[in-house]
């Protein structure tokens, strides 16, 4: 490891994410680097490397617990531990995944939603070191620093009174980048925000994934063509806004108990 410092690091974030257990050679190594403090002469650009690669873990949690037990997130900045990992507004964010239905991508910074996530508790001065030690760019920078900005003109779209319909609350949010959502999810005041978001999670993009490019092409249209893909949005609109069929009393199936 004397020949790469930035390997201290890796092999940490490495066991920690793929859960392994070292072998005596390679944890006598581990041992005797960090007796002679090979960390302190990891670049920043190794720091960058590694903490961007955690951030685009779907729990990043464990992996910044098992760095802070072999205390290398000091690395980043002094006194980065405890608290200032934010375990609860990460355990926050990995629900707010979990609603996410089987068989949808949302677009997501994960980068930026990250560094949001972990920095509620930190001072100006931390972050501060932490933008030094790593070299973070100028864009990862502003992405950071303007989430919260831009999730609130989401949520100004969100409160709106036009939106009583199911398609129009679709439409509002089915282009709206995960990280905006999820920091709605967290920090909105507004029910009818929250309430519209898990509405979308949990009803309307599942009951959107049953109108499929097949019945595009039964149509005659090319999926992939504009005319495709208005067809394909008008199909989910009606769907979501239809109303749900009412069983007749006659009905065999039908029972008062149900």
């Amino acid at each position: 490891m004397s020949d790469d410092p930035s390997r201290v690091l890796k092999l940490v974030t490495l066991q920690a994410r793929l859960g392994f257990q070292l072998d005596e050679r390679t944890r006598a190594q581990y041992l005797r680097a960090r007796e002679e403090k090979l960390e302190n002469l990891i670049t920043p650009e190794a720091l960058r490397r590694e903490i961007v690669k955690i951030g685009e873990e779907f729990n990043p949690l464990p992996i910044l617990e098992t760095l802070e037990k072999e205390k290398l997130l000091n690395l980043y900045f002094t006194g980065f531990s405890g608290a200032k990992l934010n375990a609860a507004g990460f355990g926050k964010l990995l629900k707010f995944r979990g609603m996410v239905p089987f068989g949808t991508h949302l677009k997501e910074d994960r980068f930026s939603l990250f560094l949001h996530t972990i920095s509620e508790k930190w001072t100006p001065k931390d972050k501060l070191s932490f933008i030094k030690n790593c070299k973070l760019s100028k864009r990862e920078v502003d992405a950071w620093k303007n989430l919260d900005a831009k999730s609130k003109t989401l949520q100004n779209t969100l409160k709106s009174a036009k939106l009583q319909k199911p398609s129009l609350v679709y439409a509002a949010l089915v282009d709206a980048p995960a990280e905006y959502i999820f920091v709605l999810l967290g920090k909105s005041p507004l029910r009818v925000v929250q309430d519209r978001i898990k509405n979308y999670l949990q009803k309307y993009l599942p009951t959107a994934l049953e109108i499929t490019d097949e019945e595009v092409v039964s149509a005659g249209l090319n999926p992939a063509t504009p005319k495709g893909v208005q067809l394909k949005k008008q199909l989910i609109a009606a769907k979501l806004d239809a109303r749900p069929r009412k069983i007749p009393v006659t009905d065999p199936a039908y029972s008062p108990q149900a």
